[in-house]
C-alpha cells in the first residue's frame, strides 16, 4: 500500500470545492478498501 500525503491548503487554494471533496472520498474509499482486502494479522 502506498501512503500518500496531501498538503490540504495548496489543495484547496488550486481546486474547485467540488472537485477537492470528489477527490478526498475517493482516496479515503480507496484506504478503505485497501483495509478491509488486507486486515492486520494480530497476536502473530
Amino acid at each position: 500500500m502506498t501512503d500518500t500525503m496531501i498538503d490540504l491548503p495548496e489543495a484547496i487554494a488550486e481546486s474547485d470545492d467540488a472537485d477537492f471533496l470528489r477527490e478526498l472520498l475517493q482516496d479515503a474509499a480507496q484506504r478503505l478498501m485497501d483495509i478491509v482486502s488486507c486486515p492486520p494479522k494480530i497476536g502473530h
